[in-house]
């Protein structure tokens, strides 16, 4: 049987991994939210809704190197 030592050694080796993958897949992450936010703006919708997507997609324009930054330091 595995000690606890290693056994925790290896959980932590496993975390670590998946956030390393994580914080590669954010970039791109963010890149398709803010791709698919200008994507909406061009569908039709009423004056209230275009309004919010209009304004979605300037605040993730502005904040998404805040946005990335924040996620990636939660991590």
């Amino acid at each position: 049987m595995a000690k606890a030592a290693d056994t925790a050694h290896i959980a932590s080796q496993a975390r670590r991994l998946y956030i390393e993958e994580l914080l590669k897949g954010l970039p791109a992450l963010v890149a398709q939210v803010s791709t698919t936010a200008r994507a909406l703006l061009d569908k039709p919708a009423d004056h209230a809704t275009a309004q919010r997507r209009r304004d979605l997609t300037q605040g993730l324009i502005k904040h998404s190197g805040a946005w990335h930054n924040a996620m990636a330091n939660g991590l």
